[in-house]
């Protein structure tokens, strides 16, 4: 997956917020589901909550895949690890 696979994900889409800048997510508010989709960011309603939380889009060198989703970095630090659910 490139950064630009991800600009076009489809809504609906639903991922795992595992980790952010704060530490390990607590399981109960990691479930997130993708409802916006714009060219510089993605918004997604937090299952516990009912809010919606955006994700601006990285420039490519601050995204990396990884084997089960996507990180996104602040230099060398996890800001946000991402993880797909399968449906």
């Amino acid at each position: 997956m490139r950064l630009a696979d991800l600009k076009r994900i489809p809504v609906g889409t639903q991922l795992r917020l595992v980790e952010c800048l704060t530490g390990a997510v607590p399981e109960e508010k990691q479930l997130r589901t993708i409802e916006k989709v714009q060219s510089n960011a993605w918004a997604s309603r937090v299952a516990h909550s009912g809010k919606l939380s955006w994700l601006t889009f990285p420039r490519a060198a601050n995204f990396r895949e990884t084997p089960d989703g996507f990180a996104v970095y602040e230099g060398s630090t996890v800001a946000a690890r991402y993880v797909w659910v399968k449906q």
